[in-house]
């Protein structure tokens, strides 16, 4: 995972983060089992209440 963003006068201009997983799982399991984090994470619960929170994208790499 990474994670950035940026400030301006005006304070948070949002978080951006990224996501690369490799596995040996099919990409679907690992695809749902990122959505299922990402919707009970608490860093990113707490941060959307105040700044926007998006994904810049995930990657996936598996064997199959």
């Amino acid at each position: 995972m990474s994670a950035h963003g940026d400030f301006d006068q005006d304070g948070s201009r949002g978080v951006q983060y990224a996501i690369e997983i490799s596995s040996a799982s099919d990409r679907g399991a690992v695809q749902r089992l990122i959505d299922d984090v990402e919707a009970d994470a608490t860093i990113p619960k707490a941060l959307r209440t105040g700044v926007p929170v998006e994904s810049s994208g995930t990657r996936i790499a598996t064997d199959q």
